[in-house]
């Protein structure tokens, strides 16, 4: 479309309505090469559009002719590799993504921040924590199906002229957060509600349901781990083995000592009545030496 002032006043000023929008506040297109958003109220009041607007200068015979171009603020493109759905926090309408889709967002609703959810299909699948869509640059969020393990979504946010693309992808490198607990304390963390002011108090407890539990460090644990390393080590050199050996060998070595004794028991003297010189005549009959009596 082809339209011009009636003067050359630098005051003035378009008013832009789209669809069934109200009437935008006064806008200036004099500045070649600016791009910025323009909010339209909805008939209802309940909703707005967001709209990108970026000015240019015209090509060839044009090239005194500014390009004016209005284009969706916010554009979303599904690369998971799998249908998700997408829901403003607080609200019951769900937009319906497939793979590979390139989706626009018109309406929204009134807020300060315009945030977003995404969810696997499912009636038991959780939503994930909301987003900030006007956030330049990467964030994630984590994405379940009901009894599978929890995967890391990146959202990619990446402004061209007035409209801000967001990709929405599987992570395939590590978490962008690690946590570890050095201290000796056990501390409870999750993620705070976006909702709320910080001053305010949190009325929806279900924004921060998932609440985790961090233990401290067990400090004695690399000692014993240290001590069961260890423990090949002294066991590995088995030279006390010859040790046993030579205690096994000791009684074959004391086995002739404890014969001694038989030989010295051997010549024992005889009784005296035995020996050849007192040995009795025949017929003799002993008899008590001291009465010198005979039987």
């Amino acid at each position: 479309m082809l339209y011009s002032y009636a003067t050359d006043d630098r005051k003035n000023r378009s008013l832009l309505k789209i669809g069934d929008s109200t009437w935008s506040k006064p806008q200036s297109f004099d500045a070649i090469g600016s791009s910025y958003e323009v909010v339209l109220a909805s008939a209802s009041g309940k909703s707005e559009l967001h709209v990108g607007v970026s000015v240019a200068e015209g090509q060839g015979k044009y090239s005194l002719t500014k390009v004016v171009t209005m284009a969706p603020r916010f554009v979303l493109k599904n690369k998971i590799g799998e249908d998700i759905e997408l829901r403003e926090p607080g609200s019951s309408e769900i937009l319906k993504m497939k793979n590979n889709d390139l989706l626009p967002i018109y309406f929204m609703r009134q807020s300060p921040e315009k945030q977003i959810c995404i969810c696997f299909p499912g009636v038991n699948n959780l939503w994930s924590s909301p987003f900030n869509l006007a956030n330049v640059g990467m964030t994630h969020v984590k994405l379940a199906k009901h009894g599978q393990r929890q995967r890391l979504i990146r959202v990619e946010i990446i402004l061209e002229d007035a409209t801000l693309f967001l990709h929405f992808s599987i992570e395939t490198k590590h978490w962008p957060f690690s946590m570890r607990n050095e201290s000796d304390t056990e501390f409870l963390f999750f993620q705070a509600n976006p909702n709320i002011a910080e001053d305010d108090e949190e009325e929806d407890a279900d924004l921060s349901k998932d609440k985790y539990v961090k233990q401290p460090k067990k400090k004695a644990a690399p000692k014993k781990a240290a001590a069961k390393k260890a423990a090949p080590k002294k066991a590995a050199p088995k030279k006390a083995a010859p040790k046993k050996a030579a205690k096994k060998s000791a009684p074959k070595k004391a086995a002739p000592a404890a014969a001694a004794p038989a030989p010295e028991a051997a010549p024992q003297p005889a009784p005296s009545w035995a020996t050849p010189s007192h040995e009795p005549a025949p017929g003799w009959i002993a008899g008590n030496s001291e009465s010198g009596e005979h039987h």
